[in-house]
């Protein structure tokens, strides 16, 4: 495996990546957590969360290392470690089949998010329930 050249908007990439990460991990609980506000425009115009509704909160508890509760807020949570590796990976090893593989776990995200947001559309609804 050949290390490639890394560029400067590479580098700027990661950085922004992992202050984001960290800002996210180092939010007080107390503001993160509170539920009397509605911050989403989506949930307070057509009342149920959109497919991004509970992610912070989940990145939060993920770097905290509480995977059940952070599955609880967002399940797409789980796909962003694996993302961020190949991110980080395909910044210093530059491989066909690398970047082919970031390709699909973005497209693996993009779907988990449509299809949370097909259920929450469903579960607000309550389009399948049979009386």
């Amino acid at each position: 495996m050949k290390i490639a050249e890394v560029s400067e908007t590479q580098i700027i990439r990661l950085i922004t990546i992992f202050s984001l990460w960290l800002v996210v991990a180092l939010i007080p609980a107390e503001i993160l957590f509170d539920e009397t506000r509605v911050l989403c425009i989506h949930r307070y115009l057509f009342g149920f969360q959109c497919p991004l509704c509970g992610m912070t909160r989940a990145v939060y508890e993920f770097t905290h290392f509480r995977f059940v509760s952070a599955l609880n807020y967002n399940v797409v949570v789980v796909l962003l470690p694996v993302w961020l590796g190949i991110e980080i990976t395909t910044v210093f090893f530059r491989q066909n089949w690398m970047s082919l593989i970031k390709k699909i776990v973005f497209i693996l995200i993009i779907a988990g998010l449509l299809l949370l947001y097909a259920f929450r559309i469903i579960n607000h609804f309550n389009v399948f329930i049979i009386k």
